[in-house]
């Protein structure tokens, strides 16, 4: 009857555990960040909720080939000021949404998701007519934060990952080159 273990018995014991942590620790850092992007993925629909629900009740229109506008409040989109009233009509204040969970932290703040759907933001004319060419498939959230080292195929090397929200309310994943001469998503 044994009382006790070798030093030559723990050492394997503990190789073994080193050995299976290294194989298991980039899976859940993968599934980790699966989970992120999905978190993410929700809080983009229900940024698109919001928006089509403002403008559902504000008359807003959705752009056609042609069409000639001057702004996008002429497309019924809410205004930036006062941004926090509508994000506090329509379900969006709650901190969990305005933000990315994988958003880097800048002065104790998340960064948050890039809007280009602000009634009173500045477009140039050139903008303006790419956006009626696009129609429903108008990008207006994009979310670059997913952009962890590239472990998997789908991953272009020196590319840029993006979870976009569209009009017409669909969340899309993209990867684009960068530097590409043409990032219009």
């Amino acid at each position: 009857m044994r009382g006790a273990y070798t030093l030559i018995e723990i050492l394997v014991v503990i190789g073994i555990l080193v050995v299976i942590a290294a194989i298991l620790f980039p899976v859940f850092s993968g599934v980790r960040e699966n989970g992120r992007m999905a978190k993410c993925i929700s809080n983009l629909h229900q940024w698109g909720t919001a928006i089509q629900m403002y403008r559902d009740d504000w008359g807003g229109v959705d752009p056609q080939p042609g069409m000639k506008i001057k702004s996008l409040s002429e497309l019924g989109f809410p205004r930036s000021v006062p941004n926090d009233a509508f994000a506090r009509s329509y379900g969006l204040h709650h901190f969990d949404v305005k933000f990315c969970p994988s958003s880097p932290m800048q002065e104790l703040h998340p960064l948050p998701y890039t809007t280009s759907f602000w009634a009173d933001a500045p477009v140039d004319e050139e903008d303006l007519l790419t956006m009626m060419r696009r129609g429903s498939e108008l990008p207006l959230m994009i979310c670059t934060f997913h952009n962890s080292p590239p472990d998997d195929r789908d991953f272009p090397p020196g590319g840029i990952r993006a979870i976009i929200l569209r009009l017409n309310q669909r969340v899309s994943i993209c990867y684009r080159t960068w530097p590409s001469t043409q990032m219009l998503w």
